[in-house]
């Protein structure tokens, strides 16, 4: 699906809101500032509800429902459908329609945050437009299926008003502050979780590292993590879709990864979808490969040693390590599932053979690693 947005109508609507709540942010919080008004509590809620509603993109509107990377309960979907509209980045049901575009179309005419056509279209100008008059929800049927998400749509804007301005509202007025719940728990948090969500599009796109593929313009950033409850790791993200997690190492920033983690320790969701770490290993060493094969071609080694064939003969011998090691993990795992005496005897050889699998696998690394630090 192209979206044209030469033939589209600029959205009036959108175009105040996203331009006027900052202003109206601005103007609150110097006014606050000034007044000495500024009450701790209020900040506690607008950081609460901040992660709430930040959390519900990243971990209901990204995760679980574009990607479907887990199963969760109703009353976690639930959750994430309530604050995931009090965020104001539309309903479900259109988010992920168009992420799901984004996917398919990335940086072509058809995604709908191209961040080819600018920095500020793919931050927030393509929010200036209204949807297409033929826009299709073909590529969310799965979704259409879900109640929960139906109701969320028809009931979107109620929903968001009532959760995302008049529950901090009336939360504030227990301690006397139902303007600064307005303004501070409501509008500067909503603008702040939108600028969150945006970064994804274009900052995300545009600076970091491209360590799993070049294929698109996606790119990890570790501060970009940092503000967007784990989504700068986008190189990886994009490269491994179908993962529940987009900082995958343990140190990696991701409190949606970790929010996931803990719903599933106490029994609220099922099913994590995550890609083996030899893929992930694979697709960072194929890309390093491809890094080195630029520098021999160009000129830029500084040492006869380092040949073309030398160093994809290194790569092929640790993926064909890494086939190995899994097919006799795999073995393994049938044997033990028989728990006969008959099979002991296998057994005992299939471990050492995965010892000798993995001493195999370490040499092979080391000898990349040595690569690597040569041409360096």
């Amino acid at each position: 699906m192209k979206h044209e947005q030469a033939k589209r109508k600029m959205n009036k609507m959108n175009i105040l809101f996203i331009l006027g709540t900052p202003i109206i942010s601005a103007i609150s919080v110097a006014y606050m500032i000034f007044e000495n008004t500024m009450r701790l509590e209020t900040l506690m809620l607008a950081f609460i509800l901040a992660v709430f509603t930040g959390l519900s993109i990243t971990v209901g509107y990204h995760r679980l429902l574009s990607h479907r990377t887990f199963e969760a309960t109703w009353p976690v979907r639930l959750f994430l459908l309530i604050f995931g509209a009090a965020s104001f980045q539309n309903s479900v049901k259109y988010w992920c329609s168009y992420h799901r575009d984004h996917h398919v179309f990335v940086d072509q005419e058809s995604d709908p945050y191209n961040i080819k056509k600018g920095f500020f279209h793919a931050h927030m100008g393509w929010i200036f437009y209204k949807h297409p008059e033929n826009k299709s929800f073909d590529n969310i049927l799965d979704l259409l299926q879900d109640p929960l998400v139906r109701f969320q749509d028809r009931y979107y804007y109620s929903i968001a008003i009532f959760f995302g301005l008049l529950l901090p509202m009336g939360i504030a007025a227990l301690w006397g502050d139902v303007w600064g719940g307005f303004f501070i728990a409501g509008i500067t948090r909503i603008v702040f979780n939108h600028h969150c969500t945006f970064f994804i599009n274009s900052i995300a796109h545009f600076v970091g590292r491209q360590p799993y593929s070049d294929k698109n313009t996606s790119r990890d950033s570790w501060l970009m993590a940092f503000f967007t409850y784990g989504e700068g790791y986008h190189n990886f993200h994009h490269a491994f879709q179908a993962d529940y997690r987009n900082g995958y190492r343990v140190y990696h920033w991701d409190p949606g990864k970790w929010s996931i983690t803990l719903l599933k320790w106490i029994g609220l969701v099922k099913n994590l979808r995550f890609i083996p770490k030899e893929k992930i290993v694979i697709a960072k060493i194929r890309m390093q490969e491809q890094k080195l094969l630029e520098k021999i071609e160009s000129g830029k080694i500084n040492t006869t040693k380092v040949t073309e064939n030398l160093v994809t003969n290194t790569r092929q011998k640790i993926e064909e390590a890494y086939v190995l090691f899994q097919e006799l993990k795999a073995e393994y795992k049938k044997l033990k599932k028989l728990k006969v005496d008959s099979v002991k005897e296998q057994i005992a050889t299939l471990k050492e053979e995965i010892r000798k699998t993995k001493r195999m696998l370490k040499k092979a690394h080391n000898s990349w690693a040595s690569l690597c630090l040569a041409v360096s």
